[in-house]
């Protein structure tokens, strides 16, 4: 009897294990997965775009919603099998035409979406109060216009066709050479900063790029950087740029110390210097290996002034690997990084970096230009389609003494110029960044950084003059925190960012973390930087004879920064107060044309 129990027990469990089986087998066998790439007309990434999928085979199916990651992928996996509409949820963005993708059992569709830009602007018509947007497609460089709630049809009208696909053009007042820190030459009252870029298509899938930027005040600097860019596929692009340029030189500028009567008139401080060219040439290829993306490049510069000329290679290199939906890991080297003031924002979105891989700095009649590297080994993690937390270890090295100060002391009349030493001048730390997504229009980060940078000793008793000065400057840990919020008011085509970064244990002289710096706002200080749309009907350039133009988007800018403290790089000493880094309060505007 206990025989028959057993193999009957066997038996039932024999067949529950393969109906499990079977069971997973067939649930297995019967979903799928999808993987696509979100990108514009000029064939950039879209990140962040909102993409839902929806089974054309039920009226009552729940959509699946996703969104593209930082290089505009997206990826879905245990779909159950079938055929899928596809659309895009966004303000800024459109699908071209409907789109379907059928999934498999057990395979990996693939779908590409290629997304048309709104370019809002307001209706001149009295009859004709609601906000259009205005497309051109991609080929036949035709103008469509189409309301946005859908209600009234298409109408093409034919044009002949603009000079460039999409063009921008900017100028700021108060232009500088440096960013917070006294980097001679350069006068950050005096002066604007322009940078203009105009882009056409070429041959087959790729466009030429013609940049621009000039920089005006007692000192000033013009460059222009022409860029061929060539898709060489879905998963490969390839930039190759040529740039020269020229700094002029008249005098030092003492804008950045409020002009302080006790500097005098010494001749060896304030004699021209003539005339610097700039020319480099470099290239820049990226590769999409589905989870992995790899980005490598190489520059070469030369400096030439009138009597030494110096050349340097400057190689960059970038790995992202998506280890997960939800987690990214990022290691980077490069000679450069993207900054505001040296970047044009394209229509398409696209952002053109007008910078290259030197720095220059001047002290006294002697120029000295250098390099940087840059190093960062971060890793993301994504806590929900709104959040995200990071973190990072980064370091940062000089190359070619860049690094001068200008002391200005409160207890006498002299002044002096100091050079840090490359192996001085670096930064190396730690960053921690939540970042956190409340609407479509509003996002915030905060950071807090660890540091290891140049400073002086709290408490200096006496400051020492000549060549062991800089003997005074110490390594310290530094600790930052830095908040940032940026929101945009789509009913007033407004946008904004808040900037607050604070150093509780000090003032350093070096940045803290000068790679994720994209504003140059240095270690401390509150800053504001507002965009505005302001409309320009078509009859007002019909009128002024740049009907040429189409439809651009004109935006008035302003820049706001140390709104809170005047005299970041104060030094207390025992004699009285030194001022090192200057980085004082500040207001600029501008304006920025897109067409």
């Amino acid at each position: 009897m206990a025989k028959t129990v057993t193999s009957s027990s066997l038996r039932v469990g024999v067949a529950v294990i393969t109906l499990g089986l079977l069971s997973s087998f067939s649930t297995a066998a019967s979903v799928g997965s999808l993987r696509g790439i979100v990108q514009n007309e000029a064939g950039q990434p879209l990140p962040n775009i909102l993409v839902t999928i929806l089974d054309r085979s039920s009226e009552q199916a729940i959509p699946i919603l996703a969104r593209t990651n930082e290089l505009g992928h997206l990826f879905i996996r245990s779909i159950e099998a079938g055929d899928y509409q596809v659309a895009v949820k966004s303000t800024d963005y459109r699908a071209a035409g409907e789109s379907a993708v059928e999934v498999l059992p057990g395979k990996t569709s693939i779908i590409k979406l290629v997304l048309q830009e709104f370019l809002n602007a307001e209706g001149d018509d009295q009859n004709n109060i609601a906000v259009k947007s205005l497309l051109r497609t991609s080929t036949g460089r035709r103008l469509i216009f189409r309301d946005q709630q859908g209600q009234e049809p298409e109408l093409a009208l034919e044009s002949h066709g603009p000079l460039f696909d999409n063009a921008a053009f900017q100028v700021y007042s108060n232009a500088g050479f440096g960013d917070g820190y006294l980097i001679l030459p350069g006068d950050s009252i005096n002066g604007t900063s322009t940078n203009f870029a105009f882009v056409d298509s070429f041959v087959g899938n790729s466009k030429y790029i013609f940049a621009g930027q000039l920089n005006s005040g007692e000192d000033s600097l013009w460059r222009l950087k022409n860029i061929y860019q060539y898709d060489l596929g879905d998963l490969q692009s390839l930039q190759v740029y040529l740039g020269y340029g020229r700094m002029s030189f008249q005098q030092p500028s003492l804008a950045l110390m409020d002009n302080p009567i006790a500097i005098g008139d010494e001749v060896d401080y304030v004699r021209a210097m003539g005339t610097t060219k700039m020319f480099n040439f470099g290239f820049e290829d990226q590769v999409n290996l589905g989870a992995m993306s790899v980005v490598w490049g190489l520059e070469f510069n030369q400096v030439r002034t009138h009597h030494r000329s110096d050349s340097f290679m400057n190689p960059s290199l970038g790995v992202a690997y998506t280890v997960t939906p939800n987690t990214r890991i990022d290691v980077r080297a490069s000679s450069k990084r993207t900054t505001l003031a040296n970047t044009v924002n394209l229509p398409d979105g696209q952002f053109v970096n007008l910078d290259d891989s030197m720095h220059y700095a001047r002290v006294g009649e002697q120029l000295t230009f250098g390099t940087s590297r840059y190093y960062q080994a971060s890793i993301a993690r994504k806590l929900s389609s709104q959040s995200e937390i990071e973190v990072a270890a980064f370091a940062t090295r000089r190359l070619g003494g860049t690094l001068p100060f200008l002391a200005v002391f409160e207890f006498r009349p002299e002044y002096e110029v100091l050079n840090i030493e490359d192996e001085r001048a670096g930064t190396r730390g730690y960053r921690m960044t939540w970042n956190q997504g409340f609407s479509q229009t509003l996002r915030g980060s905060v950071s807090y950084i660890r540091a290891n940078a140049l400073g002086l000793p709290a408490g200096l008793d006496a400051w020492v003059s000549g060549p062991g000065a800089s003997a005074l400057f110490r390594r310290h840990d530094y600790h930052s925190l830095s908040a940032q919020l940026d929101a945009s008011i789509p009913q007033s085509h407004t946008t904004f960012t808040a900037l607050v970064k604070i150093v509780p244990d000090g003032r350093p002289v070096t940045s803290l973390d000068p790679y994720s710096d994209l504003y140059e706002t240095g270690n401390q200080g509150v800053n504001l930087f507002v965009r505005q749309i302001i409309p320009v009907p078509a009859s007002l350039l019909n009128l002024v004879g740049l009907d040429f133009l189409t439809t651009p988007r004109l935006e008035a800018l302003l820049d706001l920064r140390n709104m809170m403290d005047h005299n970041l790089g104060t030094f207390t000493t025992a004699q009285g107060d030194i001022i090192l880094v200057r980085a004082p309060r500040s207001v600029r505007g501008g304006i920025a044309l897109k067409f």
